[in-house]
């Protein structure tokens, strides 16, 4: 994989905000996203370090179940 643009991710919660503005502000540009992945170090993984990769966009909505749209009395 060879990456179109790369970013340091947050490391500490205070980070969060500042990295998730770099990142809209290079790629929501007014082209359109096609695709956003996070590649990372899975935590606590040893030697040879486990890689997740994980889609930001598109979001991938059969991650998550379906919501019980039930109402709950």
């Amino acid at each position: 994989m060879t990456p179109g643009w790369s970013i340091s991710l947050a490391a500490h919660a205070s980070q969060v905000a500042a990295t998730a503005n770099s990142l809209a502000g290079e790629r929501l540009d007014g082209t359109g996203i096609a695709r956003t992945t996070i590649v990372h170090a899975m935590p606590g993984s040893q030697e040879p370090l486990a890689i997740a990769e994980k889609a930001l966009i598109p979001f991938e909505l059969t991650r998550f179940p379906p919501a019980d749209m039930r109402c709950h009395r």
